[in-house]
């Protein structure tokens, strides 16, 4: 097993543009306005938010390509973020977001 690379808080705060290559290339599916490095950035806050900060890459890289799956199926950024905000997600899978969606369409908003 690799070792994980630790993110430095100067490098998150001070260019988040270098958090690693996959956020900085992004996606080649990428349909909206929003960078990778966006994204990362909302999940790095998102993830202090429910006081589960970020120490290493990996999480975001896996979120990443979570991220792509979702928005090859059809969610929309907003949808993705709203279920992870409301469920207080540490991570995402496209699975989840599917079932929480579904459940949403079938007993109304929480």
């Amino acid at each position: 097993m690799g070792k994980s690379t630790r993110i430095k808080k100067e490098q998150l705060d001070k260019n988040k543009k270098d958090i690693h290559p996959l956020v900085s290339s992004f996606i080649s599916y990428n349909n909206t306005n929003e960078s990778g490095v966006e994204w990362a950035t909302w999940f790095v806050n998102h993830r202090k938010a429910i006081k589960h900060p970020i120490k290493t890459t990996r999480p975001i890289e896996v979120f990443i390509k979570s991220v792509v799956e979702c928005l090859k199926s059809g969610y929309t950024p907003q949808e993705i973020r709203d279920v992870m905000e409301a469920k207080e997600w540490q991570s995402l899978k496209l699975e989840w977001v599917q079932k929480e969606i579904v459940r949403e369409k079938e007993w109304g908003n929480p």
